[in-house]
């Protein structure tokens, strides 16, 4: 180890996850610091639930339901909320019960079943790019689930210009040059996302500036880029829609 080595490893800000306390990180793929050894959160979760926590809309009562639910994520809410928490996924085979049951759920084509202004906070983590349907339906489906004055929080990966989506393609080397992953049929367009969101919910759609809720030394100390915390368009864009 270098002289210079040595001091930047002294220098830098303890590295702590807000979702288990853990200060254990590793790389994945390529990104420092990414994956809490513990609970396993990766960067964009972290900084959904710290942004949570800050904008103080959990209250005892309050029915959450998680789509695609991350373990670190997982275990907070539950924590949080009990049987209160509905975690849900396609393939409840991928996880375990050691914390809560995981419902099944299929976005594209059971949601109707679910009673209307069942769930006060919905929340979902990089879902809406691995659908092969329409999302006006779906999202039309979780506004009419979520109760009146309720919070629905989704991060969605974002580009400059418009959305490019194709929910025939099969081919997964296609979709992977595409929409840059090979289980994606879209990616979402700064232009006309809110636009298209607002319309087919009939709802409040904004996305939530981060600068607002976080301090840039907050989001270092939970080992979360800078740029990616607070750009604008990249990888991983949290948004609001409120009923």
């Amino acid at each position: 180890m270098t002289i210079m080595q040595a001091f930047q490893q002294v220098a830098a800000p303890a590295i702590t996850c807000p979702l288990c306390g853990n200060s254990g990180f590793e790389e994945v793929n390529g990104r420092p610091n990414a994956g809490c050894r513990s609970c396993l959160s990766l960067e964009r979760t972290r900084l959904l639930f710290l942004v949570l926590m800050k904008m103080n809309i959990f209250r005892p009562g309050m029915k959450v339901m998680h789509i695609a639910p991350e373990h670190g994520l997982r275990y907070a809410l539950h924590n949080l909320y009990k049987e209160d928490y509905h975690a849900c996924d396609f393939s409840i085979e991928r996880f375990g019960n050691e914390l809560s049951p995981i419902y099944p759920i299929d976005l594209c084509n059971d949601i109707e079943r679910f009673p209307s202004n069942t769930f006060d906070v919905i929340i979902h983590n990089h879902v809406l790019e691995h659908l092969p349907a329409k999302l006006d339906n779906v999202l039309a489906q979780l506004q009419r689930i979520l109760k009146a004055d309720g919070y629905h929080f989704f991060t969605i990966p974002m580009i400059e210009g418009y959305t490019i989506e194709d929910i025939h393609e099969a081919n997964p080397a296609v979709r992977a040059q595409r929409f840059g992953q090979d289980d994606h049929y879209r990616v979402f367009g700064m232009e006309d996302t809110i636009g298209s969101i607002r319309k087919w919910t009939g709802a409040q759609v904004t996305v939530i500036n981060v600068s607002d809720y976080l301090t840039e030394q907050e989001v270092i100390e939970a080992g979360i880029p800078i740029d990616q915390a607070f750009a604008e368009i990249g990888p991983s864009i949290p948004f609001l829609i409120r009923k």
